[in-house]
């Protein structure tokens, strides 16, 4: 999932204007979401989200993701 999502970013900064890119992300944030209801305080998948969301703009939600980050590593 790691590498999928590079190379997601990577073709973004790359064809900025390329609409099916964008329309992938909806997908990788559900494909997170997944992850997270298996293992809510999963570090990469929580990170991967936050940094979705911050991309398309939602920063608030983003750092919603980043708290629960650091609450889940002082666990």
């Amino acid at each position: 999932m790691r590498d999928a999502q590079k190379l997601l970013e990577r073709a973004l900064r790359r064809f900025p204007g390329d609409v099916s890119l964008w329309l992938n992300l909806p997908a990788a944030l559900l494909s997170l979401d997944g992850a997270l209801r298996a293992d809510p305080r999963n570090f990469l998948a929580l990170l991967m989200r936050a940094h979705i969301l911050e991309a398309q703009g939602q920063t608030r939600q983003a750092a919603r993701d980043i708290q629960r980050e650091l609450a889940g590593a002082r666990a």
